[in-house]
């Protein structure tokens, strides 16, 4: 191999790599990014159970499910759901729209209290919740469940009203704390909802609350002892 086709090949191949590194300057520069794998790829679904229609009377009604967050890691800090009103037939009669939250690994009731008339062959609801991909995830250290307890609980006398208090167990003031009741008859059937707000509950304080089902039906029906207490309240830490 004489020196001229020897300095044609080293030349050639200098050639080639440098327009390669050319070629490859400008792809990185201006080819598309490759977006980063969403959060909800590697998160489970919400499960929900135990939809119900409460009929506390003629007239008032209330929606009651129970929602499962199994991702331990991560909570949404919103998101958006629909009730799905239907009739015998399973056919959509009324659709209810709403919002809420849940903590990572949270078991919560999302209840929607005396929402009025509803369509009169209804029998039963869903709870359809949005798209994941939609919701707003926060990781724990800075969405976590705030340390409220239910305390002292108690009926009145004439048995349509619920009431007790909240400790607030953090060292920071909560500036809304929503307290939702429901009403159980001895077989565990749900037989009303209410609900009520609290506003600056501070920090270590025990806030008196009281729940009234004014129209409840049936009040000896009622075991107070099934009576189950809700506070919540949105922590972004």
């Amino acid at each position: 191999m004489n020196n001229r086709l020897i300095k044609q090949i080293f030349y050639g191949g200098f050639y080639l790599l440098l327009v390669g590194l050319v070629a490859f300057y400008f792809y990185y520069i201006f080819a598309p990014e490759t977006p980063p794998p969403s959060i909800t790829e590697f998160l489970k679904p919400l499960t929900v159970s135990n939809e119900r229609v409460v009929l506390a009377a003629p007239g008032v009604v209330s929606l009651s499910a129970k929602v499962l967050n199994p991702n331990l890691d991560f909570g949404a800090e919103r998101f958006e759901y629909i009730w799905e009103l239907y009739d015998a037939g399973g056919n959509s009669l009324q659709i209810l729209r709403g919002e809420s939250f849940i903590y990572p690994g949270e078991i919560k009731y999302i209840a929607s209290s005396d929402i009025g008339e509803v369509v009169a062959d209804t029998i039963g609801v869903r709870l359809v919740l949005g798209d994941m991909r939609d919701w707003n995830w926060l990781p724990s250290v800075s969405f976590s469940k705030p340390n409220i307890v239910p305390v002292r609980l108690g009926t009145a006398v004439l048995g349509n009203k619920v009431f007790g208090a909240i400790s607030n167990k953090e060292a920071f003031t909560l500036s809304r704390v929503r307290i939702v009741g429901i009403l159980f008859d001895s077989s565990g059937l749900e037989l009303a909802i209410s609900e009520t707000e609290l506003r600056d509950v501070r920090a270590f304080e025990e806030r008196s609350f009281s729940l009234t089902f004014p129209r409840l039906s049936d009040v000896a029906a009622v075991d107070f002892s099934k009576t189950e207490i809700f506070a919540e309240t949105k922590l972004i830490r």
